[in-house]
């Protein structure tokens, strides 16, 4: 009975075959739509496909560039830092045209770099259809833990001493995005104007302005108007130059004094 057993078994394969060919000659043998129902029962494509679909709609692609648009150059985002603040620089950037949804949604894409694309590239085709939901996903995916703040807090983010004025309003903007409690953007405009600390109040008290992106622009022209003035005043004004006169007591003359009355001596003279 063992010797039948052993009759009947299967050989081994020869030690000198060459795997590789044998399955190389199997190959031959399947014709292409084998190898298509073959790769389709696997999950595979049996064809690679290179179009890129983007995430909004075709009927906003298809949607013509405004008139006059001329494309700004964005600052980029990579992920880091505050999503809130680029995504209210890029509509600063747009001006005129932050209304155009569907500009903005097809213009959103050159402000991104890096990590930032890639998340970018990840989402759905077509699973954006209006600029609140690309907003949405962008904030909830890019979004930093920060602090929250309330509309009280803001009363003590005050204008530092040596900070320029639209670096201050900067700053107080980012603030205000952090607040959980919510403000008209003109209430929060003047609440940033009461805290500016140094002379240029003023000014723009005076300015009919109602939002940030108007008192930026308002604080920029100030800002150059006052640096004009100031090389003006020294071109201007005589330079006074003070001396101390044989009692102590400090004196001044200026360039534009009469010859015929001499300055008070220094203290190292011997008058």
């Amino acid at each position: 009975m063992a010797r039948d057993q052993t009759r009947y078994r299967t050989p081994s394969p020869p030690p000198f075959a060459n795997q590789e060919n044998m399955e190389e000659d199997e190959n031959t043998l399947v014709t292409r739509r084998e190898l298509a129902r073959i790769l389709k029962g696997k999950g595979e494509a049996s064809e690679l496909t290179w179009e890129i679909s983007p995430p909004f709609g075709h009927h906003i692609l298809a949607k013509p560039y405004p008139k006059g648009y001329q494309p700004p150059t964005f600052r980029k985002f990579d992920g880091t830092g505050s999503a809130k603040e680029h995504i209210l620089s890029f509509l600063d950037n747009l001006r005129v045209f932050r209304n155009h949804q569907e500009l903005k949604i097809k213009e959103f894409s050159k402000l991104l770099t890096g990590r930032a694309f890639t998340g970018y590239c990840k989402l759905k085709a077509n699973s954006i259809n209006t600029w609140e939901q690309l907003v949405t996903k962008f904030c909830n995916k890019f979004l930093e833990e920060e602090p929250s703040m309330h509309i009280m807090d803001l009363g003590r983010v005050k204008q530092r001493q040596g900070e320029g004025l639209v670096a201050f309003i900067k700053r107080y903007r980012y603030q205000a995005l952090l607040c959980i409690d919510t403000l008209p953007e003109p209430q929060l405009v003047y609440r940033c104007i009461r805290n500016v600390e140094d002379r240029s109040q003023i000014y723009l008290s005076m300015s009919n302005i109602n939002t940030f992106s108007e008192l930026l622009k308002r604080a920029s022209d100030i800002t150059e108007a006052m640096k004009c003035n100031g090389r003006r005043s020294k071109e201007v004004f005589p330079l006074e130059v003070c001396a101390t006169d044989g009692r102590g007591r400090r004196s001044s003359y200026s360039r534009g004094a009469k010859r015929n009355s001499p300055p008070p001596p220094l203290p190292f003279s011997r008058a």
